[in-house]
């Protein structure tokens, strides 16, 4: 067994807040930093769950216990592998804000292999941690320079067939932008954009009223376009009731 670990150190200069919101975002940060697809859960009890397919072929299957949150400012996370090269993945995220307007973002990984081949893999995982940092650091630096919209979290592309969809989504946006007045044709090119770019997760659930908040346009003309975007095709519409008691 081979225990190897990592810690990284930057300041940004963003707010606590902020920077919680980004670093807290574990779904976005595995699939676009860190190039960990979302696993499938297989079995659940009352002390952890098992997921299959987040690791690959490498580690299989593995065991993922309660994350431990201190919102604002830490969470940890501990998965133990039932098979494969990887026999233990424990993850830390701190946040400080020692300095006002600056927060310290203290981010810790501490990964165990099986044998030699199971060293390859977890050193593996350590460079992709640290290049998937880099660019988290990048991205919050971004922010901070003013790069967001709206005070709206612009994550990175992410749609690997972003070709592709353009091509498939363009001509039903075309027929719906024929029905609509100039202020709503923005707001579907918005939509557009969002279709094209997005993650599987972020276009899985599409909030009318978020979207309109960070595009600055009216929350009814926004509803509008999503409507006549199902209507044209575009989107499927679909609800979510919950429960006032939950």
């Amino acid at each position: 067994m081979t225990l190897r670990h990592h810690e990284a150190v930057f300041d940004v200069a963003l707010p606590l807040a902020q920077v919680w919101r980004v670093m807290a975002d574990t779904q976005h940060l595995n699939e676009l930093f860190f190039g960990l697809a979302a696993g499938e859960v297989v079995a659940r009890d009352a002390d952890k769950a098992t997921l299959r397919g987040t690791f690959g072929v490498f580690a299989p299957e593995y065991d993922e216990y309660p994350w431990s949150f201190e919102v604002p400012r830490r969470y940890r996370n501990v998965r133990v592998f039932r098979r494969g090269l990887l026999r233990r993945l424990e993850t830390t995220c701190e946040l400080d804000d020692t300095v006002e307007g600056v927060t310290r973002v203290r981010y810790v990984v501490d990964v165990e292999g099986n044998g030699a081949f199971g060293s390859l893999v977890s050193r593996y995982v350590l460079r992709r941690t640290r290049r998937g940092l880099r660019e988290i650091e990048a991205l919050l630096a971004g922010r901070a320079r003013g790069v967001a919209l709206n005070n709206a979290m612009l994550w990175p592309p992410a749609n690997l067939y972003r070709e592709a969809t353009l091509a498939k989504a363009r001509p039903l946006a075309d027929a719906i932008g024929r029905h609509l007045s100039i202020d709503e044709g923005a707001v579907l090119e918005h939509l557009l954009l969002v279709l094209a770019d997005g993650a599987e997760a972020d276009v899985a659930r599409l909030r009318p009223y978020e979207f309109a908040d960070q595009w600055g346009t009216p929350r009814r003309d926004t509803l509008a376009v999503f409507l006549r975007a199902a209507k044209g095709g575009l989107l499927k519409l679909s609800w979510d009731l919950l429960c006032p008691s939950c």
